[in-house]
């Protein structure tokens, strides 16, 4: 590292090669080819799905169903001022009281944070026909499938730290930025886990909470690692002296709305408890079909002042239908390239808050304590968002996720990305001056 001006660090970003391929019609390509940090896998059907969205190939085998099948689940959303002891025990008598009733499990998770209340569970359909005409109850949704946005790619890496740190397209291999680079802050990567003794963490990062109580925190896909990589390692992250919390929801890049509600209601409640609205920020770097529970969970969060920022997804198509990338209280992230043009893969529209760079992305990779690996997709580039919120708020101290999503997007470039489809023409900057 070069310290160009008192308090600025100039970091060369590395430009690498690799090889590549990619297929059309998922959030993610399978490799063809190993590389450094990078494994080969076949496709394969997911069992037992009731709703199935871009399922990711990424790394190894599927899921063991068992671990997440959705078939008969339900996310039930209450409304605010129930009593919800009292509703759970009424839940539990229904759903006890039919025949059959063994067959089902019953409640799985309970979800009381931030002024969001409700529950997942496995339920016959005599119990969802009788909640539904229950007072308490403001939406009953089946359980569906969240998967990772990314797009496998393996190419020269990216010059996406340097593209947020200059308003031009030159000197994009430097990276500009203040010496603090996000210390004392917190990054809630709410994922696949994160290889905790990878060299680029350099000890700052951390297990927090494992959703999937059947699987260790291993990152078995690299996702969340790659994601972590992208907010605070030490070579390609933006706010590289933050500590990293591995909130463990998915498994070799596959979640379920329940274990994703599951994962953030603990770190909101984590960031509430030691009073880190400041100091912190959740990324969830996962998407799945609109969600009444998920973006009402956000907007709750948002509304205690936690900052949650969210890919926009992968299937070139409009944000609106996606959760969370359509909660209001998130910050979504749609993906450029190195020119800033709109990758073609991004989702759109209003509810795209701000671009950043998701094409060809390196970061650090599970394969080793060294390994690394290219990607692309709307999941890097929330994650370089989820790093410049920390950056900032380490830097300018906002309070709250409202104070910070206004700054983030008051800061942002205008008019720079090329056809934006409909978004706000706004892409991620550090306020570097360069």
């Amino acid at each position: 590292m070069v310290y160009c001006l008192p308090g600025i660090v100039a970091s060369q970003s590395p430009n690498l090669l690799t090889g590549v391929a990619r297929s059309k019609g998922s959030d993610s390509a399978i490799p063809s080819a190993r590389s450094q940090g990078s494994a080969s896998s076949a496709s394969q059907p997911f069992l037992h799905v009731r709703r199935q969205v871009g399922l990711s190939d990424l790394v190894g085998s599927i899921p063991d169903p068992a671990v997440i099948d959705v078939s008969n689940r339900y996310i039930i959303t209450l409304k605010a001022s129930v009593d919800m002891p009292m509703h759970i025990h009424f839940v539990k008598e229904i759903h006890t009281g039919i025949d059959g009733s063994n067959v089902f499990e019953g409640i799985s998770h309970r979800y009381d944070f931030a002024g969001f209340r409700g529950y997942a569970g496995q339920f016959d359909r005599q119990v969802i026909e009788s909640l539904k005409k229950n007072k308490d109850v403001a939406a009953i949704e089946a359980d569906q499938i969240f998967t990772s946005s990314d797009v496998v790619v393996q190419q020269k890496s990216s010059s996406a730290l340097g593209s947020i740190s200059h308003r031009e397209l030159k000197d994009l291999y430097s990276y500009v930025y203040d010496s603090s680079a996000g210390m004392e802050t917190f990054g809630y990567v709410v994922d696949s886990g994160i290889k905790l003794n990878h060299v680029e963490f350099e000890n700052r990062a951390h297990n927090g909470y494992n959703a999937i109580k059947l699987k260790d925190f291993v990152d078995s896909s690299g996702h969340g690692t790659h994601v972590a990589g992208l907010m605070g390692s030490r070579t390609y992250g933006v706010a590289k002296n933050c500590s990293l919390i591995a909130v463990k929801v998915s498994d070799r890049g596959i979640s379920s709305e329940a274990f994703l509600l599951d994962g953030y209601q603990w770190a909101v409640k984590d960031i509430l408890k030691k009073r880190r609205k400041a100091r912190s920020v959740i990324n969830i770097s996962l998407a799945g079909p609109y969600s009444k529970a998920v973006n009402k969970a956000v907007d709750a969060a948002f509304s205690k002042g936690v900052s949650t920022v969210v890919s926009a997804g992968n299937q070139h198509a409009n944000a609106t239908k996606r959760s969370p990338a359509s909660a209001h209280g998130a910050i979504t992230v749609g993906s450029t390239d190195s020119r800033r043009s709109k990758n073609g893969f991004s989702n759109f529209g209003p509810s795209v808050d701000i671009f950043a760079p998701g094409y060809k992305i390196r970061s650090p990779w599970t394969r080793s304590k060294t390994a690394t690996y290219i990607l692309s997709g709307t999941s890097m580039s929330s994650a370089h968002v989820s790093g410049l919120v920390l950056y900032l708020k380490g830097l300018k101290n906002l309070p709250n996720a409202k104070k910070t999503k206004s700054y983030l997007l008051e800061l942002a470039l205008r008019d720079v990305v090329k056809n934006p489809a409909g978004s706000p023409n706004l892409f991620a900057y550090n306020g570097s001056g360069r």
